[in-house]
């Protein structure tokens, strides 16, 4: 990172406030002789001395820091990381098609909000799908002679834990995920699996 600031590119990313334990999105952008700094907290919270020690350490000291004081949380703790990767995506398409509108107007530009369940559903589609694809693809290229049996042992523990009372919406996430990876009869392991935790998991629903 440092060697891009030296170099006057633009930076986005994450950033972990360790003190309010929050992930935040940052994007550096040069201007001139400064760099100018756009910061945003999914719950519209302003950044901290530990924030500018930072900038500090990376070599970005003349700056115009803009904060976005939007709450796009709507109570949904525990979340910040989400929110910061969907704020991700919405900071790298203004810089593709209108890099001043989002310089000028940053602290009024109306950051989307979203509700528990949308949390949630996103945590599932986009981050459990891919979780659990990356895991089926690092133990086939490891050992590929039975992957899947490999792969059901790793998840088995975790549909086991009685406090995952949300698994049930998760096999049909999980078979998406793999299915295009793997051979007609682990197909049928896989689905035999999700049947007998399913029949399983019902009480706790």
């Amino acid at each position: 990172m440092k060697e891009k600031i030296k170099n006057k590119k633009t930076v986005i990313g994450n950033y972990q406030d360790t003190e309010q334990k929050t992930w935040n999105i940052v994007c550096m952008i040069p201007d001139r002789d400064r760099y100018i700094i756009l910061y945003k907290n999914n719950k519209g919270n302003k950044y901290n001395n530990n924030f500018e020690d930072f900038l500090d350490s990376i070599g970005i000291e003349k700056r115009d820091i803009k904060w976005n004081s939007k709450d796009q949380s709507n109570d949904c703790n525990n979340s910040s990381y989400i929110f910061s990767l969907k704020n991700l995506e919405f900071f790298a398409e203004y810089l593709k098609n209108d890099k001043n509108t989002l310089i000028n107007d940053f602290e009024t530009i109306p950051f989307k909000s979203f509700s528990k369940e949308d949390i949630e559903n996103i945590r599932i589609n986009d981050f459990v799908g891919l979780y659990l694809k990356n895991i089926y693809q690092m133990i086939k290229n490891e050992n590929g002679n039975k992957p899947i049996e490999n792969f059901l042992e790793i998840i088995d523990p975790c549909i086991n834990n009685e406090n995952e009372v949300n698994m049930m919406d998760y096999f049909d996430i999980m078979y998406e995920a793999i299915e295009p990876f793997i051979e007609e009869d682990e197909k049928k392991k896989f689905k035999a699996f999700i049947i007998k935790h399913r029949k399983e998991k019902i009480k706790y629903n």
